[in-house]
């Protein structure tokens, strides 16, 4: 498996690099991997976080009172360093739901996905 970065403005790509990565062996080596790809594509340290960031922002924006972020998933610390940077709690599912956590994203695509 790989794992791809873009550096992109105003809808254009400018750059992209792509780095043999697999999350279930060695889940810790993301966040670094993902700030080598950012500093590679001209990013400051941190911006590894800033597409997570923004998808937080805009659901802020249809949910105001959002006070909370609920997170899982193998990548579920990206998800909670950005919502902390958001200035959200952070409830992690695994912490109710255990190891069935880890397939909650995928549930989540197929009921968004779901015809009815």
């Amino acid at each position: 498996m790989n794992t791809k970065a873009a550096r992109v403005a105003h809808g254009r790509v400018f750059d992209t690099r792509v780095m043999p990565y697999e999350m279930p062996r060695e889940p810790a080596a993301l966040a670094p991997l993902l700030d080598r790809l950012a500093r590679q594509l001209g990013a400051d340290r941190g911006d590894a976080h800033a597409v997570i960031r923004e998808a937080i922002d805009r659901a802020r924006t249809h949910h105001a009172p959002m006070r909370r972020a609920v997170v899982t998933g193998l990548g579920d610390f990206l998800a909670a360093e950005a919502a902390q940077r958001a200035g959200l709690q952070v409830t992690h599912l695994a912490d109710a739901l255990g190891p069935a956590a880890r397939h909650a994203p995928a549930a989540a695509v197929a009921l968004l996905l779901s015809p009815s």
